[in-house]
């Protein structure tokens, strides 16, 4: 597959660059001489996506003048519908504006999932980590957590996050991704110093 410049890229539509990268995906996995079914791939290139715009910092908002009019109501904190936006302070925030604690979970989860080369799909970035079983575990947790709100697949559902509203399953996430880091401190040293 050929690579693209940052301008060719931009120059794709969303739905083009999803397209390129479910087949930059296929054709890792042929290589392998993996037989990969392509709509699970497809799900595993959008949760890659929104893993990375999770990742990127939010650009500073403009401070607006504040306008006479009543504010809209407020949405009720349900289960997240499907395709609907919710956010959580405790993934799309600052962690460090959470606590101290969630700001280390994080960075230690970063590193979990960091690689030492330049990964093609997620099955190469996992195996090309320092620690491959800790960081399957954090890439599992981590699209249980981004699928909650879809429909479960047919058969057993071991997505521990489905149903949750999303303050719950911020909170198992935080809990589950604080194990993950502690399992990590074997081999990586610690991630929290009281």
């Amino acid at each position: 597959m050929k690579w693209l410049t940052g301008q060719q890229a931009a120059a794709l539509s969303p739905y083009e660059r999803r397209e390129r990268i479910v087949a930059s995906y296929m054709a890792g996995f042929q290589a392998q001489g993996i037989a990969a079914d392509p709509l699970a791939v497809e799900r595993m290139v959008v949760s890659d996506m929104q893993l990375v715009d999770h990742a990127q910092p939010a650009p500073a908002k403009a401070k607006r003048a504040r306008s006479s009019e009543p504010k809209p109501p407020r949405r009720a904190r349900h289960a997240n519908p499907a395709g609907a936006a919710v956010r959580s302070r405790i993934t799309d925030g600052d962690p460090l504006l959470v606590s101290a604690k969630w700001g280390g979970a994080v960075r230690r989860f970063g590193q979990i999932l960091q690689t030492h080369g330049k990964a093609s799909s997620i099955v190469l970035a996992i195996a090309d980590a320092e620690v491959e079983s800790l960081a399957k575990q954090a890439a599992e947790v981590w699209g249980f957590y981004m699928t909650r709100g879809r429909p479960p697949p047919p058969g057993i559902d071991h997505n521990p996050f489905r149903g949750m509203s999303t303050k719950d399953a911020s909170l198992k996430l935080m809990r589950l991704v604080e194990d993950i880091c502690d399992r990590s401190t074997g081999r990586m040293g610690p991630w929290w110093v009281r």
